[in-house]
């Protein structure tokens, strides 16, 4: 599954108000930490998605498939993702 959204990935804070935020190329596992980096539902990172994001890529972990999350300003982004690129965050189920 690729997500595209108006950010890169999934990062370790939010971007925007910390510039030490750090993305993750490739994620393997959703646990609570990672969910508390998303901020929670009710959080300023979290409103907009990205607490909804990591759901999504759980319920995608559950099924057995990955996912891809990346910034969607552009759609042809989408060609890179298929032709194997390292861009945006790689949700890889184990």
């Amino acid at each position: 599954m690729i997500v595209l959204s108006d950010i890169d990935g999934f990062y370790s804070d939010n971007p925007s108000t910390n510039a030490q935020a750090e993305l993750y190329s490739l994620v393997t596992e959703i646990n609570d930490d990672l969910m508390a980096k998303a901020g929670g539902a009710g959080s300023t990172f979290g409103t907009g998605g990205m607490h909804s994001k990591l759901q999504a890529a759980k319920r995608i972990f559950d099924a057995n498939r990955s996912m891809v999350l990346a910034n969607g300003k552009n759609p042809a982004i989408i060609f890179d993702i298929l032709a194997g690129k390292e861009i945006g965050t790689f949700f890889k189920h184990n």
